[in-house]
């Protein structure tokens, strides 16, 4: 049994402890810059837009009607990469424009 034990250790290759893909991600982020989302037009779902809002900010109904009733309308500042992809994804597929402004 030991033998097998040491030809398991033989087989496996070495590795850093960081993998070169998280090293390069971890760069990015570094420098990642950080986005305004603006909700330009609703479009066709008003109510749809609406959830969407609820859901990913987290916020009261009332606040997401005003949103919506009010484009166009800087809906996050400072949102990073993936906050921005999220939410302009989202609102888009429900049929609502977004735009999007790299801060510095």
């Amino acid at each position: 049994m030991g033998g097998l034990f040491l030809a398991v250790l033989a087989v496996v290759p070495a590795y850093s402890a960081v993998p070169s893909e998280r090293i390069e991600t971890a760069a990015v982020f570094e420098n990642a810059a950080t986005y305004t989302v603006i909700l330009k037009e609703v479009g066709p779902n008003k109510v749809k837009v609406v959830k969407i809002l609820r859901s990913i900010l987290g916020i009261e109904l009332k606040d997401a009607y005003n949103i919506v009733n009010e484009v166009p309308k800087v809906i996050k500042e400072n949102a990073t990469a993936e906050e921005m992809e999220n939410l302009k994804t989202e609102l888009e597929a429900a049929g609502a424009s977004v735009e999007v402004k790299e801060e510095e």
